[in-house]
């Protein structure tokens, strides 16, 4: 078996933020760069096609919403996870399968769908929702409002 070596420090604490995306590699690197940006250099990745629409009825299937919502438990459990970020994507080829289109506004809708069943299962843990697409050649990342809370 050959050993490679990676060139980054081991830090043995675990990530207080969870990630939930797209597995789509042509928004990976500027994800990750946007979340860097925002001090969040630690996290834990879960990544699927369509990522957080995984967490709407109306979007994903029974099997796959249920996978994504224990992977998510787990991980808050395991780990102590006190922040999750969901992140969706322009042009995401799982909203064209499953809906002809990847338009941002039902993407936003189905982010605050997550969100709020999240903060429902998840009360202890802060949701933040944010929208990636191209822009000017490069990534522009939209912060999306969070659903209204019902009293």
């Amino acid at each position: 078996m050959a050993t490679h070596d990676v060139d980054l420090p081991y830090h043995p604490e675990r990530a207080t933020t969870l990630v939930v995306g797209c597995c789509d590699g042509r928004y990976l690197r500027a994800m990750e760069r946007f979340l860097k940006r925002r001090g969040i250099d630690l996290h834990d990745l879960v990544t699927m096609p369509g990522g957080p629409a995984r967490l709407c009825f109306e979007t994903a299937p029974f099997l796959e919403y249920q996978d994504t919502l224990e992977a998510i438990e787990l991980m808050v459990d395991l780990h102590g996870t006190r922040r999750i970020v969901l992140i969706a994507h322009a042009d995401c080829a799982y909203y064209v399968k499953r809906h002809g289109t990847s338009e941002m506004p039902r993407q936003c809708d189905d982010l605050a769908a997550a969100a709020s069943l999240l903060r429902s299962r998840l009360p202890q843990v802060d949701v933040d929702l944010y929208y990636l697409r191209p822009h000017r050649g490069s990534f522009a990342v939209d912060e999306v409002p969070p659903p209204a809370e019902v009293v």
